[in-house]
């Protein structure tokens, strides 16, 4: 019990750290603001007149070949708690970096930014959306969890994929640099939920491979760009640590 109240003050203190800049500020509320609007896009956003759609033969083949009722249930659980845990530790590792949160933020909401204009100028329909011959898992097993995917018609890039691989190497960065055991685990973490997620997105329908590749080139890119900035931020400061910095 005393470990849990340490912790929960340590986090408490690093939140109030980090919402002490104006900068992490001003990223916080870009943040709940975007989210607030994405989620509000179902309300009143009409599905598209047309869509792009991919070959639907990997989700097939493997709910042929892998399909059982446990299975089914349990990916669509999955599919929306996995994905909302791992976008928690993902901002969690900005309210980590402390004073200099918000630069690893520009990341988050370049892709935030990116994600969403491709999904208003390429409308692409997962293969549980159309007629593809592949069986809509999700929505037969947990049809309310629907109310969290905003963009029907939006599969690329797949932001499941995206978000996750994107923490995945924030957490990575931060451990190389700091050899720190927090973001080591919060790496494996990161990287085992993106193996589950790869799956699952495809199992389910929710995406196909070119939804994925997509991410690992867009998530990816603008992941390498921000390092170096701030890469270059800590060595202009001669502190190679980023929590020190």
């Amino acid at each position: 019990m005393g470990h849990i109240t340490s912790t929960f003050r340590s986090f408490i203190n690093e939140c109030r750290v980090f919402l002490s800049y104006r900068a992490n500020r001003t990223y916080v509320v870009f943040v709940v603001s975007f989210l607030i609007f994405y989620q509000s896009l179902q309300y009143f956003l009409k599905h598209p007149t047309w869509y792009v759609t991919f070959s639907p033969e990997l989700t097939i083949w493997l709910q042929k070949h892998l399909s059982t009722p446990s299975l089914d249930i349990a990916l669509s659980v999955y599919y929306p708690v996995g994905f909302i845990a791992c976008l928690i530790l993902l901002n969690y590792l900005m309210v980590k970096q402390g004073k200099d949160g918000w630069k690893w933020g520009i990341a988050i909401v370049f892709c935030w930014l990116a994600h969403f204009s491709l999904e208003m100028l390429f409308p692409v329909a997962p293969p549980l959306r159309w007629e593809s011959g592949a069986r809509a898992i999700r929505l037969e097993m947990l049809p309310f969890s629907d109310i969290l995917v905003s963009v029907k018609y939006g599969g690329l890039p797949s932001g499941h994929f995206g978000y996750v691989f994107l923490g995945f190497l924030i957490a990575r960065y931060n451990y190389l640099k700091t050899n720190m055991s927090s973001y080591r685990r919060y790496m494996w973490f990161l990287l085992v939920n993106l193996i589950i997620t790869t799956f699952t997105v495809f199992y389910l329908g929710e995406h196909t491979w070119e939804d994925v590749a997509a991410s690992v080139v867009i998530f990816g890119g603008i992941y390498l760009i921000v390092s170096k900035f701030v890469t270059a931020h800590y060595k202009n400061a001669n502190c190679p640590n980023p929590e020190s910095a």
